[in-house]
């Protein structure tokens, strides 16, 4: 009875080349089914979104619209389709992997995941439509505001992913911790 070489690890180079290029094909395949997903979807988000924030967004060329959808279609399929690729990916990984290191990287990846997303969420669902409010209380009575769409999407893309990053902190600080890399003390300090 042969092993599967990819449990024991024991692959030849080209061999581990041939099966990252297999994951790495299905990754790209499932964001683009999850894209296609994403562009039913988009149109939701994105009023939702204008609605939360501006009220009304306005586009500036003809393509605009389409592009700014099309954008987070793909983001969406991303989304969609990560707990998938990370999927992938593990079992790529995992073979390579001593027993601790797979005890102790599995939960911090999920952990990270669910994190970043959760950031992401505050976000949209707080964080923006604030600092919008905040933003458009320095409109003086004589400047209207015409918001464009591009511009209010990738001010909530850059915010989101901000949150996102921010929110790894305590998993960060935590694995420092387990390390040894920092102490308890020196955090309180």
């Amino acid at each position: 009875m042969s092993v599967d070489p990819r449990q024991t690890g024991e692959m030849p180079f080209l061999e581990h080349l041939a099966e990252l290029r297999s994951v790495l094909m299905h990754a790209v395949i499932a964001c683009l089914v999850g894209a296609l997903a994403g562009w039913w979807v988009a149109p939701i988000v994105l009023e939702d979104l204008v609605h939360r924030t501006v009220g009304n967004a306005i586009v500036l060329s003809p393509l605009e619209a389409f592009n700014e959808r099309f954008k987070l279609a793909l983001l969406l399929g991303l989304v969609l389709t990560l707990p998938y690729v990370f999927y992938r990916v593990w079992h790529f990984v995992v073979p390579g992997l001593m027993k601790r290191e797979r005890s102790m990287i599995l939960p911090m990846a999920m952990g990270s995941m669910v994190m970043f997303v959760l950031g992401a969420a505050a976000a949209y669902f707080y964080l923006v439509p604030v600092v919008v409010r905040v933003l458009m209380g320095f409109i003086t009575p004589s400047i209207r505001a015409d918001i464009q769409l591009g511009p209010l999407l990738g001010f909530f893309y850059n915010i989101a992913l901000a949150c996102g990053l921010v929110c790894q902190m305590p998993l960060v600080a935590m694995t420092l911790t387990a390390l040894g890399l920092v102490t308890p003390g020196f955090l309180l300090r």
